[in-house]
């Protein structure tokens, strides 16, 4: 068993894997459980917390009747699935619940009229969140397919993710339309205001007997969560870097996927907590957790810094681990504004441990490309955030990185 910084590189098991995940991968280096790869895939409503309606803040939603919000969307996948599952996020005290959702597939509404609580004491830094019970779909949702989601949400803070609306997905159309109305709604058309329901994320299981995934979760800040800078056209949309790297996957029929956990502004503390926070809802969701180890908001001034901050890295490294995941340190974007002398030897210190971690994942050349350590001009209006083009350019070439990572506990899926 391999070592870097003290950690011991084997993966410690879990019990208690629902059907949704499968554990029968390699061992590695003579010692170990496996990873254990899921049948859970993900359509990514906002990624980062905050709801889009009211500039990023928490949305209130204070009268005592429900409030029904629904969105239109579209199964890129190419695979039929047989289940979901909600997600509901809270960042604030006094947070509404999850009164009720369902799914309308092949013409036929699948309801859950229970309630799903997150909880309270949730913040930014480290959300409360809760998962559904598991709704079976009367019929399959097929690959191509449209279907509707309804959520219906009690009074209190809404703010679980950037809506589903089609603003974040106008190029793929994976959300199609949108729509909000005061009432219960729930298995009825809704009407209104063009508001999709505030969450990061639907579940969709795929059908018995189709082959599993394995599925990465990358947590950091605004840059993994896919904005797009301010002065970009289609500033709202989310596909970003990820979203084109899962279509070159899919388009090449591998069995790998890319999802964030990022939030916008992140500093380290926050992502840390972010992460530690997540761990218990993806069990089951994903096999490999991501960890941005350099952001623009944590620009450390010293490498005596960087390696201060790696030290930790190493010890939520441990954590997730711990926890029946593998890991690995990112690093995504060049330092590009970020470039006080102390601020690069920062960078270069973070940079040097990640390419010497058996597991890290460097991607800053290909975000960077003929420009680094700035990011593409064309492809960048504020030199931090990647626009479209730039999403496009990279995401091919990000996406056999990953394969790479995956393939090293799943050799068949190279």
């Amino acid at each position: 068993m391999g070592t870097y910084g003290s950690i011991a590189y084997g993966l410690i098991g879990r019990g208690g894997i629902d059907r949704g995940s499968i554990g029968s991968g390699l061992m590695e280096g003579g010692g170990g459980a496996t990873v254990p790869l899921s049948l859970w895939h993900q359509i990514e409503g906002g990624q980062d917390l905050g709801a889009s309606i009211n500039g990023g803040s928490d949305w209130f939603w204070p009268n005592p009747v429900p409030a029904t919000f629904e969105a239109v969307l579209l199964n890129i996948e190419d695979t039929a699935f047989d289940a979901a599952q909600a997600f509901v996020e809270g960042v604030t005290t006094g947070t509404s619940t999850l009164t009720g959702w369902g799914l309308n597939v092949q013409s036929a509404w699948n309801l859950d009229t229970s309630t799903t609580n997150q909880g309270n004491g949730g913040s930014m830094d480290s959300p409360a969140a809760a998962l559904s019970a598991v709704l079976p779909l009367s019929a399959p949702l097929n690959p191509g397919a449209y279907f509707t989601l309804q959520q219906r949400r009690s009074t209190g803070n809404v703010a679980g993710g950037k809506c589903f609306a089609s603003g974040i997905w106008p190029e793929s159309g994976q959300v199609a339309g949108q729509a909000f109305q005061e009432g219960d709604r729930l298995g009825l058309s809704v009407s209104g205001i063009g508001i999709g329901p505030l969450t990061s994320r639907l579940f969709l299981r795929r059908a018995v007997g189709a082959n599993p995934y394995y599925n990465f979760m990358v947590f950091g800040d605004s840059t993994t969560a896919q904005v797009r800078p301010l002065a970009a056209s289609n500033n709202t949309a989310k596909e970003g870097v990820w979203h084109f790297a899962n279509a070159n996957l899919r388009t090449n029929g591998k069995r790998v996927r890319i999802y964030s956990g990022g939030q916008g502004g992140a500093s380290w503390t926050q992502i840390k907590a972010r992460v530690r926070a997540a761990l218990p809802w993806l069990a089951g969701k994903v096999s490999h957790v991501v960890i941005q180890v350099w952001t623009w908001n944590s620009a450390w001034g010293s490498a005596n810094d960087a390696n201060a901050a790696w030290a930790e890295y190493l010890v939520l490294e441990a954590e997730v681990i711990a926890a029946g995941f593998a890991c690995s340190p990112l690093i995504l974007n060049p330092y590009t504004t970020r470039n006080s002398a102390g601020e690069i030897a920062g960078f270069a210190a973070l940079k040097a441990a990640t390419v010497a971690h058996p597991r890290g994942i460097v991607l800053d050349t290909i975000m960077g490309s003929t420009s680094w350590p700035n990011l593409v001009p064309a492809e960048s209006e504020d030199n931090i955030h990647s626009n479209r083009d730039g999403g496009f350019r990279a995401g091919p070439l990000a996406a056999p990185i990953f394969l790479t990572r995956a393939a090293e506990y799943y050799p068949a899926l190279a």
